[in-house]
């Protein structure tokens, strides 16, 4: 039984944000400031940064809990815990917490980021594949869930990806976008290393160096004690928009599912209702459009700490971001993660979509009626409601057109070149994406 969001993510979501990888991950933000610092003249020994280097990924959760239960501090004791294996006081020169957990927390965002465009990658390509299988086969397109015009599955699918494509240059602005907070100590100022360095310049050079040796393109220019939360709630939801395409494709799916036309294939001892043996139900579907609200939520949690800084900082939000960060990130993934499953195991029947076509074959066509009719000169109101009152297709006549004509219109092969020119463009754009072209 599945009860916290990281039993649904992926191994590497997963470890990204697990406690070892946190405390690693603020280990080399001290291991990288204690460099620089050493570079500027801080009296720090190459061979204390080795000691520290040696021990970075040795993480002993018992002792870091012993350590917290004694300092009521968590990065306090983090600390003390990394100094205990290096066997040296050298970190955390110049620095306050912030400067620590906020910029490791946004390392962990990026790193969230970098994979959730990867997993996106693999839906595109899982979604082109299906879009090239069901291009050409014909289907009621529906608005309003009633029969409307005629379309394909293909674009349908096409549609799906357009969106996801869309959700995904947005993530991938907003990861070129993320600035580093730097290190800017207990208020903002960077007081704290600007005496340590002896100079404004030295500490502007080594905020700057930082930032780029961290792989940052560009640096805050001015932060309280914490980083700009609006920061967050903007990755985050440039992330969760990476959900929305996936959950209308599985909602897709599982209206597909009620009619027989579309399906999860099912493994082997799977079964779809404990009651009756006969159901085959829309299960990753179904996930995919509960994981997207878990998502939201999330996303609703990092909204609520936006506009809501005190002064310089404060850590009433502290909790809120070291739930729902790891939380939306991992939802997001198992989101796409499920996608990719349920577009591995989609099957579907051209012989039903062609069923459900030939019960709606006039009404779906009265638009490229009309059209003729246009095209003729005839007036848009006459011709529209004279359709309207259509009853028995055959022998109908229409303003401008014959009862011939009408029935060589409905009985001719319809027109998808326009369909096929969405797809193709569709298409040419997930090369692209995956960097095809």
């Amino acid at each position: 039984m599945r009860n916290s969001i990281l039993q649904y993510a992926s191994e590497e979501m997963r470890f990204i944000w697990s406690p070892e990888n946190r405390v690693v991950a603020e280990r080399g933000i001290w291991i990288k400031v204690m460099q620089l610092q050493s570079e500027a003249g801080v009296d720090i020994s190459p061979a204390d940064i080795a000691d520290y280097v040696r021990v970075e990924d040795r993480v002993d959760l018992e002792r870091l809990r012993e350590l917290e239960g004694i300092t009521k501090h968590d990065l306090r004791a983090r600390l003390m815990h990394f100094n205990e294996l290096a066997g040296h006081t050298s970190a955390h020169y110049g620095l306050t917490s912030c400067d620590v957990t906020d910029n490791a927390i946004q390392d962990l965002v990026r790193d969230s980021a970098t994979h959730l465009i990867g997993r996106c990658k693999e839906v595109l390509s899982l979604l082109r594949s299906h879009i090239e299988a069901s291009a050409d086969i014909l289907c009621v397109g529906r608005t309003h869930n009633q029969p409307a015009q005629l379309t394909t599955v293909g674009k349908r699918f096409a549609t799906v990806a357009d969106e996801l494509l869309s959700c995904l240059g947005r993530l991938q602005t907003e990861f070129r976008a993320m600035s580093s907070r730097g290190l800017v100590g207990a208020v903002g100022t960077g007081m704290d290393l600007a005496r340590l360095l002896d100079s404004a310049d030295k500490y502007n050079d080594l905020n700057l160096s930082y930032a780029a040796e961290m792989g940052y393109n560009c640096l805050a220019g001015s932060v309280g004690q914490v980083a700009h939360r609006s920061e967050d709630a903007s990755v985050a939801g440039a992330a969760l928009t990476l959900t929305f395409a996936c959950a209308n494709l599985a909602r897709m799916v599982r209206l597909e599912t009620g009619y027989g036309r579309m399906w999860e294939i099912q493994s082997e001892g799977q079964v779809g209702s404990s009651a009756m043996p006969h159901k085959r139900n829309s299960i990753t579907a179904e996930r995919i459009n509960g994981l997207t609200n878990v998502a939201k939520g999330y996303h609703s949690m990092l909204v609520s700490t936006v506009g809501e800084t005190w002064l310089e900082g404060d850590v009433s939000d502290s909790v809120t971001r070291r739930v729902a960060l790891p939380g939306l990130f991992c939802a997001v993934d198992a989101v796409l993660g499920n996608t990719i499953v349920l577009l591995e195991k989609l099957d579907l029947s051209k012989e039903l979509y062609q069923e459900e076509l030939a019960d709606c074959w006039y009404e779906m066509r009265s638009g490229e009626v009309m059209a003729e009719a246009l095209r003729r000169g005839v007036n848009r109101d006459q011709v529209y409601q004279d359709i309207r009152q259509w009853q028995d297709h055959l022998g109908i006549e229409v303003p401008g057109l014959t009862s011939q004509e009408v029935e060589a219109i409905l009985q001719s092969d319809p027109d998808i070149s326009p369909i096929r020119i969405q797809i193709d463009v569709v298409l040419g754009v997930i090369g692209h994406a995956l960097g095809e072209g």
